[in-house]
């Protein structure tokens, strides 16, 4: 898991310089920031249905939360009169979190084998 982290912070240091308007980036950044996450602080298989439903959600919530802080990071460290990314591209992401959560809840469902044993 470490070594995950690491790959990812590695990833995000190239791709804060990068002069960048697409959110494509920004997202898988989220994304696997939020999977890696999951995968860290996973509950047992043994977990009730209500915490797997909270983590699914959590999850799928997370990933565009995530990648939504990083673009707001990457226009900071910038320092440009103007942002990175347009309000639109930050609405579509605010507007894709409902979604991104009800996808976390379906994968809360499943009984997949998260536990580290």
């Amino acid at each position: 898991m470490r070594a995950w982290g690491a790959l990812w912070v590695i990833a995000l240091l190239l791709w804060l310089p990068v002069e960048d308007t697409h959110i494509w980036f920004a997202v898988a950044l989220g994304g696997l920031g939020a999977l890696w996450g999951a995968l860290r602080w996973r509950p047992a298989i043994s977990a009730s249905r209500p915490a797997r439903l909270a983590w699914g959600a959590g999850l799928g919530a997370a990933a565009p939360l995530l990648a939504l802080g990083l673009m707001a990071f990457k226009s900071g460290v910038h320092g440009h009169g103007f942002p990175d990314f347009t309000p639109r591209q930050t609405v579509q992401l605010l507007q894709a979190i409902p979604w991104s959560a009800a996808a976390g809840l379906l994968i809360g469902l499943l009984r997949i084998p998260l536990s580290k044993a």
